[in-house]
């Protein structure tokens, strides 16, 4: 098991407080996510892993009807990672806290350079979508 894998189930998926369950990847999904997909990840770390982060390039289309896209289901999340827009979402994220959340931020901006980021809430009742000043 990778380090970045451990450091999800061991931190997140152990914790996860929301009524969906059926929304937590097994091991070998995040493994195979992280070998199909290593550009998505963003990792904060020193002399240990804080924070990671799995996240979409969404064409400003995709963006749009965000909504609309069931992202539970592994085969959307396929889909959906292939994705290289300007748009950026959240569809992991595990940290030790704000800091650390600001930093991954930051790295993604840098990598990325987005237009909007976005998130849902872990119960997926509330889409939060930031437009980025600038771009």
């Amino acid at each position: 098991m990778s380090d970045i894998a451990e450091f999800l189930i061991t931190h997140y998926y152990s914790k996860y407080k929301g009524e969906r369950k059926d929304i937590v990847p097994t091991l070998e999904q995040i493994e195979q996510g992280i070998a199909n997909h290593p550009d998505k990840f963003v990792i904060v770390a020193d002399e240990k892993i804080r924070g990671v982060a799995l996240f979409l390039t969404l064409s400003d289309e995709t963006y749009k009807t965000l909504e609309t896209f069931d992202i539970t289901q592994v085969d959307v999340l396929k889909i959906l990672l292939t994705e290289f827009g300007s748009n950026v979402h959240f569809v992991l994220l595990c940290a030790d806290g704000v800091k650390t959340i600001v930093r991954g931020i930051k790295e993604v901006k840098r990598r990325v350079n987005p237009k909007t980021i976005s998130w849902w809430n872990p119960d997926l009742s509330i889409l939060h979508k930031y437009e980025i000043k600038g771009v």
